[in-house]
């Protein structure tokens, strides 16, 4: 699924320097355009691929834990997004996939910003590259490194002019196994 325009980004949420550093693209990219930001968080950790791991929670803990992530999440941007107002969250109960495909289809973003941790790192139960690769939206890794630091999958790439990103800043995304510094 390719857009031309949008009218929300999303942000799927990682507690970390590099996490961050998404956080300031997306929110520029979402101010430069004059439309909203979206955090996406999970009750676990995707960029650590343990999905499933957790026992199964009876409703009042399940819906305690819902509350306390929401929480949590809120502390966490709340001093890092200024004076920001146009910024929603949601805390996904479910698979990272499936939740973001589903938010995806209810227009709640049109393009997914993800930190990049590190080349061929984990995003639920496959490598954060291939996920880029096969997600239907225009996704932006946004790395460590100082003079490549996002990476587009193909339906990214034709927005390029509209990313908001310099000349030079930027790769097309490969799978796993071809080359992606990101250092």
């Amino acid at each position: 699924m390719t857009v031309l325009s949008f009218r929300n980004i999303g942000l799927c949420a990682q507690y970390s320097p590099t996490g961050d550093r998404a956080l300031r693209y997306a929110l520029g990219l979402a101010r430069h355009h004059g439309v909203q930001l979206n955090i996406f968080s999970f009750l676990h950790d995707p960029f650590t691929g343990t999905f499933g791991a957790e026992p199964e929670l009876a409703p009042a803990d399940r819906e305690r834990r819902l509350v306390q992530a929401d929480q949590a999440l809120r502390e966490y941007y709340d001093g890092r997004l200024g004076d920001a107002l146009d910024v929603g969250f949601r805390v996904c109960e479910g698979s990272e996939n499936v939740e973001l495909r589903r938010c995806l289809k209810r227009g709640e973003y049109q393009i997914l910003v993800m930190p990049y941790l590190d080349r061929g790192g984990r995003f639920g139960d496959l490598p954060i590259e291939e996920f880029a690769m096969r997600f239907l939206a225009p996704v932006v890794l946004v790395g460590r490194g100082r003079r490549v630091r996002y990476y587009l999958n193909p339906q990214a790439v034709i927005l390029g002019d509209k990313l908001n990103l310099f000349k030079g800043s930027w790769r097309p995304l490969h799978s796993v196994d071809q080359s992606c510094e990101i250092g």
